[in-house]
């Protein structure tokens, strides 16, 4: 009832249009959703998490104008100026996206499949998986921590956009292939119900490459490495191990004290991503929240570029489609091409919206290197028009509540649960098909690949040991 009264209340605005009264609606439906995740928060927390993730990534620079003098901000960090109409669709989108991501959650949540008994984490086949993730995460982990390290040298002498126009890894591309390896062996651990003594490490090696991801002026990659970490403490908590609470009362208030102090230090990280001098802003928690709502304009502009677009192309599937065109096999057989990023041909022939729009939008900002970014909403929309917002977002949903179950049927598939996880927090600012390409990585099938077959043996010599 109260979702239908805030549906009544947006469209009224919608069709007036009263981009206030639409604002408000968008801002009562986020409040709706988060209110709903906290009262059973360990049982909400992936749903809660993507709201977040959805507000400052996309709800922010379209909600704060309503409450808050942001002129300044715009000429302090860049902002586009759209037409009423755009405004409109861009609120209209939010709104359907968000709405639909809730109810393809509660299509799949019920209560009494929640309580079930995770699997056995003390089984031999899952301790063997364990302490194999572990020791891979121990060997790669300075590998990740010297190619971030890398990146951050280079940030800091050479500026940020010189990562995304000269950076090249100095070191071999095994070795940039092995520090791959420990994230993915990091989520299969963490998928296998570590104790606290065990996990205590290798989600301080998560946090620590987080961090430094800050100096390379990369807030985003911070905010949702912690964002994860948060996510899965709750989580552990909801499945109840034995171990006792993963956070308490405690945590929860430390987060939310920090949370304006941290928020304000992003901001300041906006200094390391340009060479320009820029006027500080008197209100650093608004400032970040508007910029990073920078992903809302792509929406607007692929709304305006509409018929700039290339003919032909599905952007929904664009990561799998040009991996198909470009990878290895199509070259050796059919003499493809490899993928040119940052090329006119990429922009044009690829199927990648957020390198079409910003060569439409800033073509010298997309030859220099940059980008505007992408976002599943607008990539919904270009492909499948509303209906792709409302489909897509509900079956972001669908995976929001089936990952908590995941994590409780079997490790193997909730690691899988975990991965997509982390990618579909970042869809807000990310391809749509993220959570699904992901797979398509070497690094994920090396991993897997060892994991699997490493415990099996390991399983068989324990075996025949004991025959």
């Amino acid at each position: 009832m109260i979702l239908f009264v805030f549906t009544i209340v947006f469209f009224t605005g919608y069709f007036t249009d009263n981009q206030t009264t639409m604002g408000i609606a968008l801002l009562l439906l986020f409040c709706y959703v988060v209110f709903f995740a906290i009262r059973k928060i360990d049982k909400h927390i992936t749903l809660l998490v993507f709201a977040i993730a959805f507000f400052t990534f996309l709800m922010g620079r379209m909600i704060l104008p309503i409450f808050y003098d942001t002129s300044n901000l715009i000429y302090d960090i860049g902002g586009a100026n759209f037409s009423n109409e755009t405004i409109s669709h861009m609120d209209l989108s939010l709104f359907l996206a968000l709405l639909f991501v809730y109810i393809g959650y509660k299509y799949v949540y019920r209560e009494k499949y929640y309580e079930k008994e995770p699997f056995n984490r003390d089984e031999l086949y899952v301790q063997n998986v364990r302490n194999l993730s572990r020791k891979l995460m121990y060997m790669t982990f300075p590998v990740a921590l010297l190619l971030t390290l890398e990146k951050v040298y280079l940030v800091l002498t050479m500026g940020y956009v010189a990562m995304y126009i000269d950076f090249q890894s100095s070191f071999p591309y095994f070795v940039t292939l092995i520090g791959g390896w420990f994230y993915h062996a990091f989520f299969i651990f963490l998928a296998t119900l570590p104790s606290k003594k065990e996990a205590k490490i290798p989600l301080s090696f998560y946090v620590t490459i987080s961090i430094l991801s800050l100096a390379t002026g990369q807030r985003g990659s911070f905010v949702l490495g912690l964002l994860f970490v948060v996510m899965y403490l709750f989580l552990r908590n909801s499945l109840q191990t034995g171990d006792g609470s993963w956070i308490g009362r405690r945590g929860i208030i430390a987060i939310l004290v920090s949370l304006p102090l941290m928020v304000s230090f992003l901001f300041l990280m906006v200094y390391i991503r340009s060479d320009r001098d820029r006027s500080m802003s008197e209100n650093l928690l608004i400032s970040f929240f508007y910029q990073q709502g920078v992903s809302a304009e792509v929406i607007g502009y692929t709304y305006d570029y509409e018929n700039r677009f290339p003919e032909g192309k599905v952007y929904l599937l664009g990561d799998v489609t040009d991996y198909f065109r470009h990878n290895i096999f199509a070259r050796l057989l059919f003499g493809a091409k490899s993928a040119e990023p940052q090329s006119v041909e990429h922009a044009l022939e690829d199927n990648s919206l957020d390198a079409a729009l910003t060569y439409f939008v800033k073509p010298d900002l997309y030859l220099s290197g940059g980008g505007l970014g992408g976002c599943y909403v607008a990539e919904a929309w270009k492909d499948l028009g509303y209906f792709g917002i409302c489909l897509v977002s509900f079956l972001y949903g669908l995976l929001l509540a089936k990952i908590p179950l995941w994590c409780r049927k079997n490790f193997w598939i909730g690691s899988v649960g975990l991965v997509m996880f982390n990618q579909i927090i970042f869809a807000p600012r990310a391809h749509a098909i993220k959570p699904i390409y992901v797979f398509f990585s070497l690094n994920v099938i090396i991993v897997y690949a060892y994991l699997y077959i490493a415990s099996k043996r390991r399983g068989n010599r324990v075996q025949v040991v004991n025959s």
